[in-house]
């Protein structure tokens, strides 16, 4: 699984900038289209909320891979360029999940936005050979993003 990653950054870092800025644009979109949607009107039980929750980590994570890949993130500013990316974002989304129907804005999403986004950078570094440190990364962020999403659905 781990060299079918391996072999998937590749085929997508040897993809022209724009094909890569623009599938970051497409899941940025897609992320948008999701938000807009009105509550589905599912029972708001804690197993609901945290798997809602926890989507956030996922698709802001896939976001800031995006990011990162389109700006060919191998330094550490660049890496950290896609992770802002990621979370403003992210925040811009919950502000305008205010004014959809059903849907309210939480600091503990935009939270777990910004650890799925450390997270998959993280996982993308360590994917290219990066050193320990991105695993410990990946570790610490995959922590804070799962204290995020409790606390956002229990609190």
């Amino acid at each position: 699984m781990i060299d079918g990653l391996r072999r998937l950054v590749a085929r997508l870092e040897n993809r022209p900038l724009l094909e890569r800025a623009a599938l970051a644009c497409a899941w940025a979109a897609l992320i948008w289209f999701l938000s807009s949607r009105p509550s589905m009107g599912l029972p708001a039980g804690p197993l609901v909320v945290f798997v809602f929750n926890g989507g956030h980590f996922v698709l802001f994570g896939v976001l800031a891979a995006l990011a990162a890949l389109a700006l060919s993130a191998r330094s550490r500013a660049r890496r950290l360029t896609a992770i802002g990316l990621a979370v403003a974002w992210g925040v811009l989304d919950e502000l305008h999940q205010r004014s959809v129907p059903g849907r309210d804005c939480s600091v503990f999403d935009i939270a777990t936005d910004a650890c799925g986004a450390w997270f998959a950078v993280a996982a993308l570094s360590l994917l290219r050979g990066a050193s320990g440190g991105a695993r410990r990364a990946m570790f610490a962020a995959a922590a804070l993003g799962l204290g995020a999403i409790v606390a956002g659905t229990f609190l």
